[in-house]
Formats: structure tokens, C-alpha cells, sequence
């Protein structure tokens, strides 16, 4: 690596930390004045935003990236450095990689961070959130099957819960008395919400309070439930939300059972587009903001390269919501984007170097 290419990457990365501060600014700021409320004081909200200060970076790389590339680009095209290096003999595509380089740092980082870090630091949050500002009980939501919830003399045990779409399979709910004795076994195959009213189906309840345990089976019952309405309204276990790992034991769950993860499976692979997506937005971004030409405009070149860059996440919602309708595959919802992307970066590097320009 010569020393225009560290000359590059020390520009791309000091442009990267301040667009990270100025994004981490005004989102924090944003964000205090619509969670502020008369019964919550400043040093919660300062502590409940302070908890999550590195999700928000990471989360940020993404934009931070794309913004200091074409910072960067722009003001190498402006002193004439780039000209000059090209000049030199050095090729557009060699100018390329120092972006690459620190892209593919940033890949890794995001990768790795949300697989150990983002889950620890995302429970704090919830938690401090309903026990401290909130006075209620937080739901331990660290896994959505096999789950264990305790309300009053009453033990369940549920297989599979679905968050999105608002049901519960393989339930178990234990009836025990002051000396901790089961009175009776409740087993029901799936529960559903139907408006305030939640269809307990396919139910086999046996009463073991009498000397000879008397069993009752029954295809539908309805009934309320504070603790279903509050199991299925974890706000931190939303599919987005989900760390990695929580994401692959869910689909794997789901699959054991027969039933559909599509969303838990765009939802994982997502992770993985988002953090591949600081290197994809550069390939356009980066040869869109390079132009030798004596009509060159430093304004037009930077605002060229940004919205080239940015249109890459209006494409991506666009097959996102194939994926989610089922009309694509995750994979290819996810990913689509990239290909095109990356061929289109290839071929703009290509005729740059053929041209000349």
C-alpha cells in the first residue's frame, strides 16, 4: 500500500468519525425531545439513550460511510490530488481500495458486534425502560421458544411464541396450590388473538385436584389474558430487533414445527445486507463523484455520487417488500440490490479507465 492510498484511507476514516457524531447528534436529539415526558426526569432519558449509544453508531455506519466517501472523493477531485495521482500512472480502480479496505473493517465490526455486544446492551435498555421509567415488570425475552412465564399460581411453558403474528404453539399451563402441588395440566396446541379475546385451540386439560385425575378435551375455548396480551407485546423481541443468534434458533424452531419463518429469515439476512451494504454503496458512489473533465462542477460531482449512493436503499425497500410478500426469496430480496449495485460500480470503473476520463 503506497502512501496516497493511507493518505486516503486517514481522509475517509476522519470524515467517517465526524459524520458519526454529527448523525449520533441529531438523532439523540430528535429522540429526547420525543421520548420526553412530564413523569420521566432528564437523567432517565439521558441514561436510556446513554445504553444505546453504540447501537446507534454502528447502526449509523452504513450513512457515515457513504457520506465521508463522497467528502472524500469531492475533496480530492477539488485540490486536484486525484488528477494528480492518476496522472502518475495510478489506476481508478487502485484508488478504490483504501474505501474498500475500511468498508470491509466495518463489515466485520457490525457483524460481530451485533452477535455478542447488541444483545446485552439492547436487554439493558428494555429493561431499564419498564422497571425504571415504566414501574412494570420486564419479560425476560432472551429466547421465543421454550419460554417460561410465572402469573400468580400459574406456570406455562410455551413452545413457540410468534411475535408477528400474534400466536403461541405448544402451551402448557400448570395450576399449583399453596404447598406447590399441581392441580390440574392444561395442553393446548395453538393460542391466537381474535381482537381483546384470545382461541385457545385443540385443548386437553386434566384436573388432578380429586383422588382420580379426570381429563377434558375440547376443540375451542376464549378467554382474556393479561399475561398473553403482555407475552406477545415484548417490544424489544420485535424480528428487527432480534441479535443473530436469537434470529437462527427462531427459524430453526419454527422449521422443527412446520410452520413458516419467512420474516425471521428476512430479518437475519438483512443484518448481513445491511453491513456488506458500506462496501456496495461505494461502488457507486466513489466512480459517480470521479470526472476529469473540464466541465467538472465539485457541487454537481457531490451531489451526484450522494443520491447515487442513497437510491441503493429505495431499491432495497422496494424488494424487501417481494420478500416479505413471499414474491422472492429472502435471499434474493436482500441481495438483488447488491448484485446490481456492484455490477454497475464495476462497469462505471471500467469505462472510466477505458475512456480516459
Amino acid at each position: 500500500m503506497n502512501r496516497f492510498n493511507i493518505y486516503v484511507i486517514r481522509t475517509f476514516v476522519k470524515y467517517i468519525v465526524i459524520s458519526e457524531l454529527i448523525l449520533l447528534a441529531v438523532t439523540m436529539l430528535f429522540e429526547l425531545v420525543d421520548d420526553y415526558d412530564a413523569d420521566t426526569t432528564m437523567l432517565q432519558l439521558f441514561t436510556l439513550e446513554g445504553i444505546v449509544i453504540p447501537n446507534k453508531i454502528v447502526s449509523m455506519f452504513p450513512v457515515a460511510t457513504l457520506v465521508a466517501a463522497v467528502i472524500t472523493v469531492t475533496l480530492l477531485m477539488h485540490s486536484g490530488e486525484l488528477l494528480g495521482y492518476v496522472s502518475l500512472g495510478g489506476r481508478i480502480r487502485q484508488f478504490f481500495y483504501p474505501f474498500a479496505l475500511v468498508s470491509a473493517v466495518a463489515f466485520f465490526v457490525m457483524i460481530a458486534y451485533d452477535y455478542k455486544i447488541y444483545p446485552i446492551l439492547k436487554s439493558a435498555y428494555y429493561r431499564y425502560l419498564r422497571e425504571d421509567i415504566q414501574h412494570r415488570t420486564y419479560l425476560d425475552g432472551s429466547k421465543l421458544f421454550g419460554l417460561w412465564l410465572v402469573d400468580g399460581n400459574r406456570l406455562y411453558r410455551i413452545g413457540i411464541l410468534d411475535l408477528l403474528n400474534k400466536t403461541m404453539r405448544e402451551v402448557t399451563e400448570y395450576q399449583i396450590d399453596d404447598t406447590f402441588r399441581v392441580q390440574s395440566i392444561r395442553d393446548t396446541a395453538a393460542i391466537r388473538q381474535d381482537g381483546n379475546i384470545w382461541v385457545l385451540e385443540a385443548v386437553r386439560e386434566v384436573d388432578m385436584s380429586g383422588d382420580v385425575p379426570k381429563t377434558t378435551i375440547t376443540d375451542e375455548i376464549h378467554e382474556r389474558s393479561l399475561l398473553f396480551d403482555d407475552a406477545t407485546n415484548i417490544t424489544d423481541k420485535r424480528p428487527k430487533e432480534l441479535s443473530q443468534l436469537e434470529l437462527y434458533r427462531m427459524i430453526r424452531a419454527m422449521n422443527s414445527h412446520g410452520l413458516k419463518a419467512t420474516k425471521y429469515e428476512m430479518a437475519l439476512l438483512a443484518k448481513y445486507a445491511t453491513a456488506s451494504s458500506t462496501i456496495v454503496l461505494l461502488f457507486v458512489a466513489v466512480p459517480l463523484g470521479i470526472n476529469f473533465s473540464r466541465r467538472y462542477s465539485v457541487t454537481k460531482g457531490a451531489l451526484t455520487s450522494l443520491f447515487g449512493g442513497m437510491s441503493y436503499w429505495a431499491i432495497l425497500a422496494t424488494f424487501k417488500s417481494f420478500g416479505t410478500s413471499a414474491a422472492l426469496p429472502p435471499i434474493l430480496a436482500n441481495f438483488i440490490p447488491h448484485i446490481l449495485f456492484i455490477t454497475a460500480g464495476i462497469l462505471m470503473f471500467k469505462r472510466q479507465e477505458r475512456s480516459g476520463t
